[in-house]
């Protein structure tokens, strides 16, 4: 371990001179310590083609950068930082979780916030509609107050539409006589309402159906729903350029279910291409598990009980190839915020296990579909990223030793004079790519 210098002079001075006295061999770049860089290993680690157009003192802002970055690094390694459960986890997963993030943003952000998307939301949100429903439910839906099934449901609420187009009866006289919804008594009126008001898919229909036209039976957990647009109401919003910046904002907070529903297109692509299939049989199994593992614990029922379960067979499969218990096991296990997910019923553990399927299924799909330059772009954030959460550790412990140091701005700074730096000057000046020198 290495103890902080506390005169920043004498610090300051002894890299000088390790800098200047000490020479390096032509194809050095750098030595930290007795740990050297050669050319081709500093220019693995920066950006060539950003580096040459630099004058010499900004390439030397990138070399003292590099300087930090690996120290902390080093400084790691020697306090068994990386060996630390907690740390490896988070740096494990730290490529996967890059891969997904930048998937998700280029499949489904990116079109969300396309300007025809911005347009149609624009447009959606200039007006109000007034919407009623007819809400049937069946047996298991929350508020049932019947024993029919969801078939008989979806037969049932599918004559009560054709009744009401065959004018045998009024909307109103059907929501009054039929309606399972605590809106029964108001003719089923939900009131006017804006786009992000509404629950989806009720929200994408409710704004894409006509004045006083009856949509076709939808299904949802608490029953199959009619609904009927009786106004509509225009509201006055700025210009279109001038309200970009809040049309996307409102896109970014999912205010109205943008990212949910195209989130769910995504997933459904990864599903039909990978073929993928759950078996219902083996969820249910787990789910039973995952009950029993819990017992009379405390606090909620999450996902972190998987790993502890013991059960065995098929979940899914995908192009054929099966994925047992076991290999859903260990991504929980090493899963990060995914343990957090509540389990509230055999329907919410299929979403979790459906949620680690298709983020491992975004992974696959970006090795088949995106190229070297792509993934490079993924390693260089992985490795800032690692630097990142070793900084936050190493800072962490030195300030624990050093209670008397408030900044981490100066520990980091005396961790770098601990150590001896020799820098090749003349690379650092001179530098040019092979073409650039002819």
């Amino acid at each position: 371990m290495r103890e902080l210098s506390r005169f920043f002079f004498w610090g300051v001075l002894a890299t000088m001179m390790g800098a200047c006295c000490s020479k390096l061999r032509e194809d050095e770049v750098l030595a930290i310590d007795r740990k050297v860089y050669t050319k081709s290993e500093f220019l693995s680690k920066v950006i060539e083609s950003d580096f040459v157009k630099l004058d010499t003192s900004r390439r030397r802002v990138v070399v003292d950068e590099l300087i930090r970055q690996e120290i902390l690094v080093l400084e790691a390694e020697q306090r068994g930082i990386q060996r630390d459960s907690t740390i490896k986890v988070q740096i494990a997963s730290l490529k996967d979780n890059l891969i997904v993030e930048k998937v998700i943003e280029e499949e489904v952000w990116a079109p969300l916030l396309s300007d025809s998307s911005l347009h149609l939301l624009y447009e959606r949100l200039g007006r109000e509609v007034g919407v009623n429903h007819i809400i049937v439910t069946f047996k298991g839906s929350p508020r049932n107050k019947s024993d029919r099934s969801e078939e008989k449901a979806l037969a049932f609420i599918s004559r009560i539409k054709q009744d009401i187009e065959n004018k045998q009866i009024s909307f109103r006289d059907a929501v009054r006589k039929y309606s399972d919804g605590p809106s029964a008594t108001k003719g089923g009126f939900m009131g006017y309402l804006r786009w992000g008001q509404l629950f989806e898919p009720v929200q994408t229909v409710a704004f894409s159906l006509p004045l006083r036209r009856l949509s076709s039976p939808i299904k949802l957990d608490f029953g199959y729903h009619l609904i009927w647009i009786t106004g509509i109401r225009m509201v006055e919003l700025s210009p279109f350029e001038e309200e970009i910046t809040k049309l996307k904002e409102f896109i970014r907070r999912g205010r109205g279910k943008e990212f949910e529903m195209a989130l769910k297109r995504f997933e459904s692509m990864l599903k039909r291409h990978y073929r993928v299939r759950f078996n219902g049989r083996t969820v249910s199994a787990i789910f039973n598990a995952v009950v029993r593992s819990h017992g009379e614990k405390k606090g909620a029922l999450t996902a972190r009980e998987i790993p502890h379960i013991d059960v065995n067979g098929i979940v899914c499969t995908a192009d054929g190839e099966p994925y047992g218990v076991e290999w859903f096991k260990e991504r929980v296990a090493f899963g990060g915020r995914i343990t957090q997910s509540l389990i509230l019923s055999e329907r919410s553990l299929k979403l979790t296990l459906e949620h680690i399927f298709y983020r491992y299924l975004t992974i696959l799909f970006a090795k088949e579909t995106r190229d070297d330059e792509w993934h490079g772009h993924i390693e260089r954030q992985g490795k800032r990223r690692k630097i990142i959460i070793l900084r936050k550790e190493v800072v962490f412990q030195l300030a624990e030793e050093n209670p008397d140091i408030s900044s981490e701005k100066i520990l980091i700074q005396s961790l770098v004079e601990s150590y001896k730096i020799r820098i090749n000057s003349k690379f650092i000046s001179s530098y040019s790519t092979p073409q650039e020198s002819l």
